[in-house]
């Protein structure tokens, strides 16, 4: 599966993300990365929960969606400039 039927799925997500969260966002998807399905469904639902925490905790203005393929493997990124945390907080 290439990433260009991923990025429908992922597309739908950030308009959806867009309309409901009223930020700016980057996107740039390497429309060369091939991932089989269940790549393409945790791909998907990494970013879908990414946005789900931009949304709920991060108070973003901006969204960076980045999907890129570096030494044979693809690599999924969603980064924001929100206020962020400190994992000891968190109990992590």
């Amino acid at each position: 599966m290439t990433v260009s039927s991923e990025a429908g799925a992922i597309g739908s997500v950030l308009r959806a993300a867009r309309e409901r969260m009223g930020l700016s966002f980057n996107v740039s998807l390497d429309p060369t990365i091939r991932v089989d399905s269940d790549a393409g469904l945790a791909a998907y639902r990494f970013v879908q929960e990414a946005l789900t925490n931009i949304a709920k905790y991060a108070d973003a203005k901006r969204v960076t969606v980045r999907a890129t393929v570096e030494a044979g493997r693809a690599w999924f990124e969603v980064e924001d400039d929100g206020r962020g945390f400190v994992v000891a907080d968190v109990g992590a």
